[in-house]
């Protein structure tokens, strides 16, 4: 077991400080919430603490405790910006506004500021770089958001109260049973997809892990990956594809 996590999981917020969250990414779409109740909505549907006033990273999930996005949350005195991946925009926000009932909340969709190709691949270079996580539809609801570490990222509030998946997140930390992390890993031929799954050579069959996020890098790629923390420092990770998919042993992201 790599030896920073091996840390982090006896004390996994322990004297931490979070990591900054610095500005949303440009080619993210925002949900803008206002409203006399948006502070109290917000507080009882993510996972951080929304009261803090620093932009900050935190994760939407489901009631199973399973990150359906990861946002970048930023306030003023008025409204709350989620800044999401475009493709989650309209699929959150209707989630969202189910919830509302009869609060004083209003929910806007935004476009991104930037939706070119280059600003998209930049974004999500600069999100696998940093060690953040990004959730795309094809991954909504797989992984518990210490899994993403979103612990490590000041994305989660174990003090804060109640909120949509709190009881399996809180488990989860308080028990310190926690086996899967957040890697940066490296391979050669194009970008796997996320989701793909990624298995150990040296062990059976099953996948010991998935792909986060990867984009191009010179001949091959650059990816975060959810992994077992038993295979962290494996060798002989590979991709569940035919041509030549080993991966580099996994990196700690070092927040």
């Amino acid at each position: 077991m790599t030896a920073p996590y091996s840390q982090y999981l006896l004390d996994p917020v322990g004297g931490l400080r979070p990591a900054p969250a610095g500005a949303p990414p440009s080619s993210w779409a925002c949900l803008r919430v206002g409203g006399a109740d948006a502070q109290a909505f917000l507080q009882g549907q993510l996972s951080g603490d929304v009261r803090d006033p620093e932009p900050r990273w935190t994760a939407y999930n489901s009631p199973k405790g399973r990150m359906l996005a990861v946002l970048h949350l930023a306030r003023d005195d008025e409204f709350f910006d989620l800044h999401l991946p475009g493709a989650l925009l309209e699929p959150v926000a209707k989630r969202l506004r189910m919830f509302v009932l009869r609060s004083k909340v209003s929910i806007e969709t935004r476009a991104a500021s930037e939706s070119d190709d280059s600003a998209q691949m930049r974004d999500r270079r600069a999100l696998i770089d940093a060690g953040v996580p990004v959730i795309y539809p094809q991954t909504q609801d797989r992984w518990v958001a210490q899994m993403g570490n979103l612990d490590l990222l000041g994305g989660i509030s174990f003090d804060k109260g109640c909120y949509t998946g709190q009881e399996v997140v809180a488990r989860l930390h308080y028990l310190g049973n926690l086996k899967k992390r957040l890697f940066l890993v490296r391979g050669h031929g194009p970008a796997p997809g996320p989701g793909t799954d990624i298995r150990n050579a040296a062990g059976d069959a099953q996948a010991v892990g998935d792909i986060v996020d990867a984009v191009p890098e010179g001949d091959g790629f650059v990816a975060s990956a959810v992994l077992q923390l038993a295979v962290a420092d494996a060798e002989t990770l590979h991709l569940a594809r035919e041509e030549a998919s080993a991966l580099s042993r996994p990196q700690v992201y070092a927040y």
